[in-house]
């Protein structure tokens, strides 16, 4: 027969086992769920890190092409900048000996930022006057396309040639 106090201690004894399992499997629970937690922002650190490191480099990116993201914006043409083009074009008659007159001066879009300014050049003067034009106008400070070239020789007693040049230059429109 078991006693009285055996039984009293047996019992304390299961109540403390159930006691401690229920701790230890209590503490693994928070454990566990504190690691879960712990990887998360673990994982949501490097990634800000790695974020801080793109940021860091696009910067350094955008301080070293500085001077060429602005000798690309001279390139392009600008509404505030159309009557200097213009006036760039028309003094080329000076250099050369020419005579320069524009024409067709039309706006054709691109997309929602560019378009291309769409004009006729003609110049009339001596051959390798002309063909000068022609050079210059193909080597223009700008973002310029010579689209169409047409030249027509005087031939026989004059000596006067005429070219007529389409030229497309990129405009921003955004601006």
């Amino acid at each position: 027969m078991v006693h009285h106090g055996t039984k009293i201690i047996a019992g304390i004894a299961l109540l403390t086992l159930v006691i401690a399992a229920g701790w230890f499997f209590g503490f693994r629970y928070i454990i566990m769920v504190n690691e879960e937690r712990l990887t998360a922002e673990r994982i949501a650190f490097e990634e800000s890190m790695q974020q801080k490191e793109a940021l860091t480099t696009l910067i350094a990116l955008l301080d070293e092409t500085k001077g060429d993201r602005e000798a690309l914006g001279a390139l392009i043409l600008t509404e505030d900048r159309i009557i200097d083009f213009l006036s760039l074009v028309e003094g080329l008659a000076d250099q050369t000996g020419t005579e320069i007159q524009t024409s067709g001066l039309a706006e054709v879009a691109v997309d929602e930022t560019f378009a291309a300014l769409d004009m006729g050049i003609s110049a009339k003067g001596s051959f390798s006057a002309v063909m000068r034009v022609l050079q210059l106008l193909e080597n223009l400070p700008y973002h310029a396309r010579v689209a169409g070239v047409k030249l027509i020789g005087g031939g026989g007693e004059t000596d006067i040639w005429t070219l007529t040049v389409q030229l497309l230059v990129s405009k921003n429109v955004t601006i």
